[in-house]
């Protein structure tokens, strides 16, 4: 008998986001089974944080107590590959089938040259297949005039046989690059489309932090099941490898086994026709031997579809911890880490090497079958014809042309068999790729849960979207841009009733808050670690969504964010100065930022004279000159890794130097002279504060040091809790400060 033990555990979280309820778990550990029984009071799990509910296998686990569908005990198992191991259902094969249509379709729908191509391929598929035909019939009469010893027969088999190559030959050819051009078009215009659903509207940043936001959805997007067996917030893995190498698996890959269905399917009409001309007990025997090989297949190898999609992920992860390592090298060269990240390295490869090592053990095992049942293929047909050509009823190319028909039908009914590894291979590539595009999908607020996965636009009259739900305007904090924010005696900010959540909900950061800034109004937000200061300028930025209230600003080419890092893209030192502004904007551009309008160009507006002078007021003066090697115009259109480049403090100046170039209405900066000394830290304040006295511009400020105190005044400090003090530090002209109004519990 198994032993069982009861024991109390507490549970220190609420189960359900939003709720309060703490209840107590009755637990029992069987030994024998392997399993450990919770007996848990029934929860309504019809809300969560992200309008989702639970699956049901996420609720309590995969197995009831006595089978019997209670709703009070369950079993989740001990051994972590026991949910990997479950077997495909139609259900998983139907979501497949819907995914690959949604990703598949809008090319050929929207695309004429597509379907041009698309057309042209099938063409010469029909054609090869009906070369097939003629070749079976002159390689009959061919072997039978052999046997006969028929030369006249012969020489006339083998003229057919040289007009049927020379037409062969170009429709092989043109079939191959018809379906080559088809695949690198196709590819080029998924990854376009991907990347513009990626781009616009801050989706690369929303991806990221979707996972935080609905911890409850169940989806790999959120909360998926480690290769230890426990639940870890990965996200999305790798969403440069899934836009580069995905998007070409499944266009390669698709198209390949879209070809081998279509030829196969002709294929088998046409020689079944003739297997039925010659010895109709011949189909038959083939459907019988096809039919039970394949659901061997199946059997044997379904494994692999798990592993391949696990080979998958693990190599993708060692490929990042090596990238990790290379971009990390000074630092852990200065904490001598080298040993703890080489173990962390080899530690992936290992996962890469076991899991290789489970594909090639269940290929070898898999192989044993299939290559036995390919061998048996080439005598199979003919012990079946022999006894009629022993009779004298049928001729000796009869019976090679038959084992030819036979070896093309079987070939074509048995593609689970021929193409096993491939579509295992395949159904993993479309997971990935299918769970990339639903993020991608979710994180927009511009599409629903309607929209295809590569549809641009959400159907109209839809509303914001979170993790394919709709959510209420009330649990999301507004961004607004009025036109003429920012403009005359108007307010350049304001910010009503804005309350700010953890991504998780769980906690408030900030609550309540009100305030607005007029043009020459500088505010200092001050707090400690985790107050919700770097929040607070995400909400501002539109990047923070997690809370309720409004934010009304300019739009965002007139707003400028210099965050303690500042990006550093790849370019000329020009680029970097006048950075995001573009060249040209086109129709990709307005397309991509068409959230907060394509930026002005201000390339042609600057000459290099004005551009050197930016980088002389934030004190970077001789960089032009040491990269071009004493010549500063030669030095703006040097292209580097700016980034590993100049250092912190040079870039946080470089950030300032794009304030002088963009001139925006509004600044904000989250510690942006952190890396700087004090001296060069007034420099660059003193700048800003020139800059507003002349161009009214306003500036927001994070930071911890005290002399940031001078350059502000107005003065935003968070406290704990949610509760926070406005008030001036303007010695002129002082007033008490405002605090928010206590929360109501």
């Amino acid at each position: 008998m198994p032993r069982r033990e009861k024991v109390v555990a507490p549970i220190d979280e609420p189960l359900v986001l939003g709720t309060d309820v703490k209840p107590q778990i009755d637990v029992g550990v069987d030994e024998e089974r392997g399993y450990i029984s919770a007996e848990v009071p029934k929860i309504d799990y019809s809300y969560s944080t992200c309008d989702t509910p639970l699956p049901p296998e996420r609720r309590t686990g995969a197995k009831t107590a006595d089978d019997g569908g209670d709703d009070k005990t369950s079993y989740r198992s001990l051994n972590p590959d026991d949910d990997e191991q479950r077997d495909a259902t139609i259900e998983d094969i139907r979501k497949q089938a819907r995914i690959f249509r949604e990703m598949a379709m809008p090319y050929f729908r929207e695309s004429r040259e597509g379907r041009c191509l698309f057309g042209g391929m099938l063409v010469f598929c029909l054609l090869r297949s009906t070369l097939n035909v003629v070749f079976s019939f002159v390689l009959r009469d061919f072997w039978t005039a052999l046997a006969d010893k028929d030369a006249d027969e012969f020489k006339q088999m083998l003229l057919y046989f040289t007009l049927a190559v020379a037409f062969a030959v170009p429709v092989n050819v043109m079939f191959t690059y018809q379906k080559d051009q088809l695949t690198l078009r196709w590819r080029e215009w998924m990854t376009e489309r991907t990347l513009k659903l990626y781009f616009r509207n801050r989706v690369y940043y929303g991806i990221d932090t979707l996972k935080k936001e609905c911890r409850s959805c169940a989806d790999e997007v959120t909360t998926t099941v480690s290769d230890e067996g426990g639940y870890s917030d990965t996200g999305i893995d790798n969403p440069d490898q899934r836009m580069a190498e995905d998007v070409d698996s499944f266009t390669y890959t698709s198209l390949s086994l879209v070809v081998v269905i279509i030829r196969s399917s002709i294929d088998m009409v046409l020689f079944s026709v003739i297997i039925c001309m010659i010895y109709p007990v011949l189909l038959i025997v083939l459907v019988v031997y096809a039919t039970v090989g394949t659901l061997l297949t199946w059997i044997i190898g379904k494994k692999l579809v798990r592993l391949n999609f696990a080979m998958q992920k693990r190599e993708a992860d060692f490929r990042y911890s090596l990238v990790r390592f290379r971009e990390n090298a000074e630092s852990i060269a200065f904490y001598v880490g080298e040993a703890i990240e080489g173990r962390e390295v080899r530690r992936r490869l290992s996962r890469v090497v076991s899991n290789k090592q489970d594909v090639i053990i269940t290929q070898r095992t898999l192989s044993f079958f299939t290559v036995s049942y390919e061998y048996l293929i080439q005598v199979l047909p003919i012990v079946v014809v022999a006894p009629l050509y022993f009779a004298d009823k049928v001729q000796f190319g009869v019976v090679s042309q038959s084992a030819g028909a036979f070896f093309h039908v079987l070939e074509d009914i048995s593609l689970v068999i021929t193409e096993f590894e491939a579509l295992s291979s395949f159904s993993a590539s479309i997971d990935r790729l299918g769970s990339f595009l639903t993020a991608v999908r979710n994180a927009d607020p511009m599409r629903s849960e309607m929209c295809s996965l590569l549809g641009e636009d959400s159907p109209s009259g839809s509303e914001s979207v979170t993790c394919g739900k709709k959510l209420d305007a009330s649990y999301k904090i507004s961004v607004r841009h009025p036109k003429g924010k920012g403009e005359k005696s108007t307010p350049i900010l304001s910010v009503e009733r804005l309350t700010i959540f953890t991504p998780d909900r769980k906690r408030t950061l900030i609550s309540n808050l009100n305030f607005s800034l007029r043009k020459r109004d500088n505010l200092l937000i001050v707090g400690a670690s985790g107050a919700g200061k770097s929040s607070l300028l995400r909400a501002v930025a539109g990047l923070w969504s997690t809370g309720s209230g409004s934010v009304d600003r300019p739009p965002d080419e007139k707003v400028f964010f210099l965050p303690q890092r500042p990006y550093c893209p790849q370019g000329s030192l020009r680029d970097q100065v006048l950075y995001p502004s573009v060249l040209s904007p086109g129709e990709d551009d307005v397309v991509i930022n068409q959230r907060s309008g394509a930026y002005e160009s201000i390339r042609n507006k600057y000459t290099d004279k004005e551009i050197l002078g930016f980088l002389k007021s934030v004190g970077l003066k001789s960089l032009a000159f040491r990269v071009g090697g004493g010549d500063p115009y030669v030095g703006l259109n040097k292209t580097k890794d700016w980034g590993g480049t100049l250092s912190l403090g040079e870039q946080q100046r470089l950030a300032f130097a794009r304030v002088l170039a963009n001139m925006p209405f509004l600044v904000v900066l989250d510690e942006s002279t952190s890396a700087l000394d004090m001296e060069a830290e007034d420099m660059l304040y003193k700048l800003l504060q020139e800059i507003s006295g002349k161009q009214k511009l306003s500036y927001m400020s994070v930071g911890h040091r005290p002399s940031l105190l001078k350059y502000h005044n107005k003065k935003l400090t968070l406290i704990r809790r949610g509760e926070w003090t406005y008030e001036s530090i303007n010695t002129v002209a002082p007033y008490p400060p405002m605090k928010n109004p206590p929360v109501k519990k």
